[in-house]
């Protein structure tokens, strides 16, 4: 087999893995997705994979078919298990986000695109990041660590070295990175956010919705 092509169904399928146990985690209820950043992900992830086949990426191309396929999935999750998507953040996220791809639509640029799934990353990105900074367990490592193998995988599976074909392993590599980073740094400090108390988010039979720690003081009380 061709080593290019062994790294591109190779970083393809670290993508379904890392996916697959964010969907598991997801169904379990011990983490809650943010509907819209992963709605903007799996566009993304389609316009990243017609980048990459237009800009003659070759195998590099793979994952991101891989890579779009199960982060459909786990939006669908969303829609019944996720937090978000209707709140005046979430609308200007998608208003931002689809000026973005309209551009890209209209212009029909490989460079243009890149700087609108640019935007589109870090924009929808910022919702799942609050959601992190309310509650670090919200979200888990597994499957920022695993697609951040998968797109170092990705870039030595491209045919060609170019900006178009570079830019977007790179932004999602520096994006998962800040998730990862953000975890670790909340999961060490215990102490809570500012303006948040004990805040966690909690799955119920409806939707996820945010309930602070009840105090020893309370608890007492009651007892």
């Amino acid at each position: 087999m061709e080593l290019k092509l062994f790294f591109g169904i190779a970083a393809g399928l670290l993508f379904v893995i890392g996916n697959s146990s964010y969907a598991k985690d997801t169904w379990d209820r011990k983490i809650a997705p943010q509907r819209t950043t992963w709605l903007i992900y799996t566009v993304v992830g389609f316009i990243g994979f017609t980048n990459q086949f237009v800009s003659d990426a070759g195998y590099g191309s793979i994952p991101y078919a891989f890579a779009t396929a199960s982060m459909l999935i786990v939006f669908l999750m969303s829609l019944k298990f996720g937090i978000g998507g209707y709140e005046k953040l979430d609308i200007t996220i998608l208003f931002v986000t689809g000026v973005g791809i309209l551009g890209w639509l209209l212009l029909n640029n490989p460079s243009t695109s890149i700087l609108a799934c640019g935007v589109a990353i870090i924009v929808s990105s910022s919702a799942t990041l609050i959601k992190i900074f309310r509650d670090p367990h919200s979200e888990n490592y597994t499957l920022w660590t695993i697609s951040s193998i998968g797109l170092l995988l990705n870039i030595l599976a491209l045919e060609q070295y170019a900006f178009t074909t570079l830019c977007m392993p790179l932004l999602w590599l520096a994006n998962n990175s800040l998730i990862i980073t953000l975890q670790f740094v909340l999961r060490s400090d215990n102490r809570p956010r500012e303006g948040m108390g004990n805040t966690r988010l909690v799955w119920s039979s409806n939707h996820v919705k945010s309930h602070s720690a009840a105090s020893p003081r309370a608890s007492a009380s009651a007892g």
